[in-house]
């Protein structure tokens, strides 16, 4: 008897848990993020990243989101999916924010929470320990990606992702170079984590010194223009890149 009022009594406390994380959700949380949206000063953005947990630092947020409001509604185009992605989306309501994620059950977790997000899963098939053979490799840097994404040009965006903390983890060198080809002429690509080896090498080598406008904390941040050069040609590059992805897709 005892046995089953515990369980019972455990049932009882985790649906009131759940309905207070969802109370708390609604009137502190999302007032937060709103708010953060509207005026993402330093106090607002530091309550949002300690709320949600959010990997980037307030600073790192607060020059994305000025380049994003500076831009938008614009195409934003996030490598990785994470607490703030609801924030990214919000901030540019109106444009078109898609995000790319190597994790399937970080996926749905994140679009179950949010589920008007738009989010697809990709396969990098790399290891970190990869990333010297591969760095002067455009063409062994294809991943499978939606039309939809291939085919655009993108106004700002953030590498995030995958992993990169391990060596067996994917690591960020197609990422990267798949930013270098999809940005568009007139653009601003984001890359975090650049106290790292690995991002900083493919970021130097795909983004080009010439757009390298300074870095955030662990936040690099590139700005294209007419003027602006980069060591990837998009269009020599997609040349490259397009027929191996064709081929990843015939192997399918």
């Amino acid at each position: 008897m005892g046995l089953v009022w515990s369980i019972r009594e455990t049932l009882i406390w985790k649906s009131g848990f759940t309905k207070f994380m969802d109370l708390l959700r609604r009137t502190v949380f999302v007032p937060v993020m709103e708010s953060c949206v509207r005026r993402p000063d330093r106090p607002r953005t530091t309550t949002m990243k300690l709320l949600y947990n959010i990997c980037m630092r307030p600073s790192e947020i607060r020059l994305i989101t000025r380049i994003l409001k500076k831009r938008g509604p614009c195409r934003f185009l996030v490598f990785g999916l994470g607490n703030d992605s609801t924030y990214w989306r919000k901030v540019n309501r109106g444009g078109r924010t898609v995000f790319i994620e190597d994790d399937p059950v970080w996926l749905q977790r994140v679009t179950g929470e949010d589920p008007i997000m738009e989010a697809y899963l990709v396969e990098y098939g790399t290891e970190r320990h990869q990333w010297r053979e591969l760095l002067d490799r455009p063409a062994s840097l294809p991943v499978l990606l939606p039309s939809g994404i291939l085919e655009d040009e993108w106004d700002v965006v953030l590498v995030d992702a995958p992993n990169g903390m391990r060596q067996s983890s994917p690591g960020r060198m197609k990422s990267i170079f798949i930013a270098s080809v999809l940005r568009a002429d007139d653009s601003d690509v984001f890359v975090h984590d650049c106290n790292r080896p690995v991002e900083m090498a493919y970021s130097e080598r795909y983004l080009g010194n010439g757009a390298f406008l300074g870095q955030v904390g662990r936040l690099r941040h590139y700005s294209y223009g007419p003027d602006t050069g980069s060591s990837v040609n998009r269009q020599e590059t997609l040349v490259v890149w397009i027929p191996a992805v064709t081929s990843l897709q015939s192997d399918c």
